[in-house]
């Protein structure tokens, strides 16, 4: 991994120690970077809205972030052990520019903030790149050890949050309960409870969903590590212990990169979605695809800048050599 950028959420990715819940920007918006993948990840645009490109579930939130591991997947280490400083020196970029017809006009812009150690903080969209009545702004919040501690939106940036999300953890940093609250009124809407079931060689955990926070648990993930600490393996189950609804799958090479990702939604062996990435002797990404496993319906070809850090991105809808979104990374500061 260059410059400790790795990625896990609900994609896939390295489980690195102490650092729960949170992605690199450049993974978060660009799908660039080393390891970056998505689960749910889109940029399709083709109703002209502002692009989403999202890599957590609806259990999960994630903060712009260099070092990063899942809310699924809280740190684990075989002796408990937290790390919680970066890999220096490391950069980031501060904007992403987003060009619906590759025109070399920014469409749509997202604006990053960090703090003094390059830790996304705050994160909000332009819908016309005027620097003008921003929307969607995020903040996020860590504990002292560096853990994710609170994420915050406020979907018109006008001071009224729209839904807080606080992350537990027992003494040694690992996650136990994710508490969604959508109207920011100190009644939770969303309860995930998380149990580590087994740990050795395979790393084994379980969350439990309470969408009403009523006690009553509607269904569980049951996600699967193996001894690098890299998700390979997860199932829902609905209703929980019963009936396995979904499976997903990751594969990885010898670096810790995110190869492949594979949807079968039924659990019967004929999946539904396929990512794959290549990556280059650094270990960025340099190209995706994305597809119903029978033909490829989107791809990404990653262009690096002078340093060596992805600076802009082509989006092929169709994967018919007709590039549709561009995308260009602004301002890059490192820490």
């Amino acid at each position: 991994m260059i410059a400790g950028i790795t990625v896990l959420d609900d994609g896939g990715g390295r489980l690195l120690p102490g650092n729960g819940g949170t992605i690199s920007l450049v993974c978060l918006l660009l799908v660039f970077g080393a390891g970056c993948s998505s689960e749910s990840s889109s940029t399709k645009a083709s109703d002209g809205g502002m692009i989403d490109v999202e890599v957590a579930d609806a259990t999960s939130e994630v903060a712009p972030r260099h070092d990063v591991s899942s809310l699924d997947s809280p740190g684990l280490e075989s002796d408990g052990a937290v790390e919680v400083v970066p890999e220096v020196p490391f950069c980031q970029y501060e904007g992403l520019a987003i060009d619906l017809e590759c025109d070399g006009t920014g469409d749509q812009c997202v604006y990053f903030e960090y703090d003094s150690n390059g830790i996304g903080v705050k994160r909000s969209k332009d819908d016309d790149c005027d620097g003008l009545d921003p929307l969607a702004c995020e903040e996020w919040a860590y504990t002292p050890d560096g853990n994710l501690e609170a994420h915050a939106l406020d979907s018109d940036c006008d001071g009224n949050l729209e839904k807080c999300t606080t992350y537990e953890r027992d003494e040694d940093g690992l996650l136990t309960a994710v508490i969604e609250d959508y109207d920011c009124d100190q009644v939770p809407n969303v309860c995930n409870q998380y149990v580590l079931l087994s740990e050795g060689e395979e790393y084994v955990m379980e969350q439990a969903v309470d969408t009403g926070c009523d006690g009553s648990v509607e269904y569980c993930k049951v996600h699967y590590f193996d001894g690098d600490f890299d998700r390979v393996y997860m199932e829902i189950e609905n209703p929980c212990d019963v009936t396995v609804t979904s499976c997903t799958a990751w594969t990885y090479d010898g670096l810790g990169n995110l190869l492949t990702v594979v949807e079968d939604l039924g659990c019967d062996d004929v999946p539904e979605s396929c990512e794959e990435s290549v990556y280059n002797d650094q270990g960025f990404k340099i190209e995706m695809t994305q597809g119903d496993c029978l033909t490829n319906e989107y791809c990404w070809v990653y262009q690096l800048d002078d340093q060596g850090y992805p600076a802009t991105s082509e989006i092929d809808e169709d994967c018919d050599g007709s590039i549709d979104i561009c995308m260009v990374a602004e301002d890059l500061v490192c820490f």
